[in-house]
């Protein structure tokens, strides 16, 4: 149709496909829908294609419509808080359930094992990095502003520590004192102790 946007074109036939008639004007109905498509991350932009309408309609509904506004908050803040948590979960280790099919006398059985997947050093700097900004930035991020805790260093560090712990299993394995082998000081060679 002339006069349109591919976007607003395929928008249209999505919807058409869906069962859904292109928004023309707002509506509490349309609450519930914003709110699902902030749980799946879209953008005003993305919502403005789904809906069939221009992004600047979006953006008024926003400043006039409570109810629509709030939809979008609350489904934004409950997709970021499922991300913090998983985020979180992973920076300290956690258990998953998973289905393990074994072929037993010759047939297919399924079992349910416990698995325990150890702490990641990167889900932990990158929440650390965000939730305490002023202890856990990179070493180039303030260097203005005096030395800074060297994030990077400190991750390698715990690689470094873990890798020697693995390949010393026993009672033989020594703690290693992880803030002993990262300075505060930029560019000092950083290397975990023996």
């Amino acid at each position: 149709m002339p006069g349109k946007s591919r976007a607003l074109q395929a928008a249209e036939e999505a919807n058409a496909q869906d069962g859904l008639a292109p928004v023309l004007q707002y509506s509490r109905s349309l609450d519930t829908r914003a709110h699902d498509l902030a749980l799946l991350a879209y953008t005003n932009d993305e919502i403005a294609t789904s809906f069939g309408v221009n992004v600047a309609t979006i953006d008024r509904w926003i400043s006039e419509k409570p109810s629509f506004r709030r939809a979008l908050k609350r489904g934004r803040e409950l997709a970021d808080a499922r991300v913090a948590r998983s985020l979180y979960k992973r920076a300290t280790g956690m258990t998953v359930r998973k289905q393990k099919a074994f072929h037993v006398n010759g047939t297919l059985q399924t079992i349910e094992i416990v698995e325990g997947l150890p702490p990641d050093v990167n889900a932990a700097a990158l929440w650390l990095s965000n939730r305490q900004r002023g202890k856990w930035r990179a070493a180039n991020a303030g260097a203005e502003n005096g030395p800074s805790f060297d994030l990077g260093s400190f991750v390698q560090a715990i690689g470094q520590a873990v890798a020697q712990a693995q390949s010393r299993p026993g009672d033989d394995a020594k703690p290693v004192d992880l803030l002993d082998t990262v300075s505060t000081e930029p560019n000092k060679d950083r290397s975990a102790t023996d």
